[in-house]
């Protein structure tokens, strides 16, 4: 039987909640390709503060004239913004059409879309996996702070150790594929600016090869 979160991916819910377990719930495979999708089309243009372009932007059609050429503009930016951010599809048909209860109000449907497997290449500057990310932690527990014994997935504290881990992975996968332009960035935050341009400079010395003859005239006398 194919493992759907290891074929398509597995992640943190949407929205985030903590499970029965008092863990955090997740969600894999279809499901959260479909939560993947709802979290883009909800996500206004500028929102995500470092990711300015994510987001599928469709607040700014609220007050348009519900017309032909609306929905097909709503239309464009879905398939778009669906295209940009989310890989594991490929949008075949996007439906936008007038509600007929509401002459206000467009309802889309996103009709037919085929999912490819998700292929996500192993870093360079560190291999440590989820599950490593977790091990290490709980290895450390009993270093610094002994009193806390209860290692169980159940503890609330295990559930923050599990959260942290796949952040720190998905952290360490974006770590050596950061474009230059983000890296100049960081360095600004950081207040590393870039060096304004300069003449370059060096050390010149000077050393004589040939010996200097000088002849000198004594007048008679």
């Amino acid at each position: 039987m194919i493992d759907s979160g290891r074929l398509f991916g597995r992640g943190i819910s949407f929205p985030p909640r903590v499970g029965p377990d008092g863990r955090v719930a997740w969600s894999e495979g279809e499901a959260n390709i479909r939560e993947a999708i709802q979290v883009i089309l909800m996500t206004e243009l500028g929102e995500r503060l470092m990711l300015a372009d994510f987001g599928g932007g469709l607040n700014s059609f609220l007050f348009e004239p519900n017309i032909v050429t609306t929905r097909h503009l709503i239309q464009d930016r879905i398939v778009k913004a669906l295209a940009q951010w989310e890989s594991r599809i490929s949008v075949q048909s996007v439906d936008v059409e007038s509600d007929p209860t509401d002459p206000e109000c467009n309802a889309g449907r996103l009709t037919r879309s085929s999912f490819m497997p998700l292929s996500i290449a192993n870093p360079n500057l560190d291999n440590r996996k989820y599950q490593d990310l977790v091990n290490e932690a709980l290895a450390r527990i009993p270093v610094y702070n002994p009193e806390w014994t209860n290692f169980n997935q159940s503890d609330p504290g295990v559930t923050l150790i599990e959260l942290f881990a796949f952040l720190t992975e998905n952290l360490l996968y974006r770590a050596n594929r950061i474009p230059e332009v983000n890296r100049r960035k960081f360095l600004s935050l950081l207040g590393v600016p870039l060096q304004p341009a300069a003449s370059a400079t060096g050390l010149v010395t000077l050393t004589r090869c040939v010996p200097v003859r000088c002849h000198f005239a004594r007048s008679a006398g």
